[in-house]
Formats: structure tokens, sequence, C-alpha cells
């Protein structure tokens, strides 16, 4: 869930701190200028249309390059799907600081204008909000994916495909018959190269995107647990709040009740 965001206009004096015990992602994108970043002693810099993702309890400092008159960018502050790491393994410049540069791609409009939707939805009043958020900030990823070559050259991009079909059809009904035709693979063949390259079965991982889905839903809207067992394509609620507690360890009425227990990990 997405807890803050902005847009940074600065000049050229500006300089930023970020302690080493911040329990959050950060992800920022660049619009102009340029910035030394630094961190446990390394400096690189980062320049427009930069995509940069800072890990949790990761120090950093920020300062205008000379030279450059000011730097302009979005940010977001928050937690991610558990999904969502692999999707994040772009270069990384420093360790606990992954960059990857967008400009003069077939996504860089598409990159700026999903970051922007997530930025707006923050500040957003709508009941549903945090997950529109999260879901505009999980295309930003899917797409940068595609350009980085790390991530390509780790599974076959017949996987890359299903992951990024179930990430995006998970509230539709999905099988690994109709899965294996969008990617051109046998069930069989799917099944077993997702299984080796993914660490879990395609349903497997869609049940997770789908759980990961039902939590945002019970941290950040007022939807009843039957009508989000319905939204995260569950027909029987029975069934859902089964499932929900044997993946989660707690059901779904008791996930939101520690909601408001501030020792209760979310995750």
């Amino acid at each position: 869930m997405l807890l803050s965001a902005g847009t940074s206009n600065h000049s050229r004096d500006f300089r930023f701190e970020r302690k080493e015990n911040f329990p959050y992602w950060t992800f920022s994108f660049f619009h102009k200028g340029e910035v030394y970043i630094k961190s446990r002693g390394i400096e690189i810099k980062v320049k427009a249309f930069d995509l940069k993702c800072f890990k949790p309890n990761t120090p950093y400092s920020t300062r205008i390059v000379p030279g450059s008159k000011y730097w302009k960018g979005d940010w977001l502050i928050g937690d991610i799907r558990p999904e969502w790491v692999d999707l994040i393994n772009w270069k990384e410049e420093v360790p606990g600081i992954y960059v990857i540069n967008v400009a003069a791609t077939n996504y860089q409009e598409k990159i700026k204008k999903h970051f922007r939707e997530a930025l707006n939805c923050v500040f957003s009043s709508e009941p549903n909000a945090p997950l529109y958020a999260m879901h505009a900030l999980e295309k930003v990823f899917i797409l940068a994916s595609k350009l980085n070559d790390k991530y390509f050259d780790n599974r076959d991009r017949r996987i890359i495909k299903a992951i990024e079909v179930l990430s995006t059809t998970f509230t539709e009904y999905m099988d690994v018959e109709i899965l294996s035709d969008e990617v051109g693979l046998s069930p069989s063949r799917l099944a077993h190269l997702f299984t080796e390259q993914v660490g879990e079965s395609p349903m497997s991982y869609r049940e997770s995107i789908r759980l990961n889905h039902a939590k945002q839903l019970l941290i950040g809207s007022g939807m009843t647990i039957q009508e989000i067992a319905m939204e995260v394509a569950y027909d029987c609620p029975f069934h859902f709040s089964k499932r929900f507690k044997f993946r989660v360890g707690v059901s779904p009425k008791n996930f939101r009740k520690n909601l408001e227990d501030p020792d209760y990990d979310h995750g």
C-alpha cells in the first residue's frame, strides 16, 4: 500500500538525506535535471527519465549535479506486493538502489503516465483509490521489466509473458490450458518451466496475486468480505476465507480486525 507521494522541484542548492532505518520502499521518476545519489560511500549520477527504487533500510543522500540548475521528479513511498520483487530486478547501482532508464523507449510516456496516476491516487479521497494506486504502480513495473535485459536473461520470455498475463487478468477465469495458449507452450511444458523459474506453479502464483489484492482491499476499502471474494474471482466466500487463512495464516475477518494492532505484520 502506498503511504505518501509528491512532486519534487528543487533548485541547485537542495540536498536531501534518508536515514538507514526507514522501513518503506521509495520510488522516484525524474523528469528533468541531474542528481548525485550517495549511499554507503558510493556516489552515482541519475538523470531525466531514470526510474529508481530504494529498498527499505537503505540510507542515501542526494545533491544536484553542479551545472544543473534544478531537478524535477515524482516520488512514491510505501510497501510492495511480494510478486513485484522479481519485476524490480533492475541494475543495482548501489546496494539497495535499483535504476533503469526509460528515455527514448516505447514505454517512456506510458511509464510516466502510470507513475503519475499512482501519485494522484494517493491524494484521492475515493474509497478504492489505494487499490488504483497499486494497480498503476504495478503497470510501471511490468513495463519497466520489459526493458530490463537482466530480467529477460534470467527467465524464458514465455514465462515472463505468463507472469504478465497472470498479473493483469487475475480477476478473470484462468487455468493452465488457457494460459498455455496465451504464451505458446503446452500445458505440461508451461507448468514445468514456470515452476522451475518462478518457484511455484502458475495457479499457485495466480492465487498469491489474488490474495495479495484481497489484502489490499481489506486494508484500503470498506468492501465486505463477500464483495472482496467476488472481486478477486472467488465465487464462494467460504472457499475464499478458507484459502486466505491457509495462505496468509489468519481469516480475512481477523486480518482486517488486526489492522488496528500496531504490532501486527500486514505483509
